[in-house]
């Protein structure tokens, strides 16, 4: 007998269990949700269309370059490098990761992200 459940349904929650979350938030790092603007503004995810989080705009900078950026890679592995003791010794840490940080950083306000 196989240790992975063969029906679809019943593996759902193996599968998660195993390899974590598959959407944006529940990743160990960020910066896959990048945000356009209509006058080519390049922000580092929806969630943070701010200043601080403007990477460049696409009609002065390649979107390669933009995306491929210090800025951004630092953006991606702040999630990981930043959170809040909560989330680190929450027992479905390896699940979800700390989620958002737009969303810890509203639960946390005094552990939020930088």
């Amino acid at each position: 007998m196989s240790a992975t459940p063969s029906s679809s349904t019943s593996t759902a929650p193996w599968r998660l269990a195993r390899h974590g979350g598959t959407i944006c938030i529940f990743g160990p790092t960020c910066g896959l949700g990048l945000a356009l603007e209509h006058n080519g503004d390049l922000y580092s995810c929806d969630h943070f269309v701010e200043p601080r989080y403007l990477l460049g705009n696409i009609l002065e900078t390649t979107l390669a370059e933009l995306v491929a950026s210090a800025k951004q890679r630092k953006f991606g592995q702040d999630k990981k490098d930043t959170l809040p003791k909560t989330c680190l010794e929450c027992e479905f840490l390896r699940v979800c990761h700390g989620e958002c940080p737009r969303t810890v950083s509203s639960r946390h306000p005094t552990e939020g992200w930088p």
